[in-house]
């Protein structure tokens, strides 16, 4: 799974790292105002966190379609709390 994460680059940017593809985006202001910068920060912060959150709803999915089709078997019952957890974990992510 690629994953992505963030740096403050100077006093009002962020760039957006990817496990795979290295920097991916870079977002910027031309302001100084700090509370315009957090905010900046929180939209990037949020941005990163849904790649994880996208990931999160595909596994449940993914768990969601097997069990419909082979029952709540090892394979399932292994599986779903998995699942689950990485959605929690990517919701924590998000809000934090």
């Amino acid at each position: 799974m690629n994953t992505l994460n963030y740096e403050q680059d100077g006093n009002s940017g962020f760039i957006i790292h990817s496990d795979i593809n290295h920097d991916v985006a870079v977002v910027w202001t031309d302001t100084e105002n700090e509370e315009e910068i957090k905010e900046l920060e929180l939209l990037t912060k949020r941005f990163v966190a849904s790649y994880d959150l996208l990931d999160a709803l595909q596994q449940l999915i993914i768990v969601k379609e097997y069990k419909d089709k082979n029952g709540k078997d090892d394979t399932y019952l292994k599986a779903q709390p998995i699942a689950w957890d990485l959605a929690k974990k990517a919701i924590e992510k998000a809000l934090t």
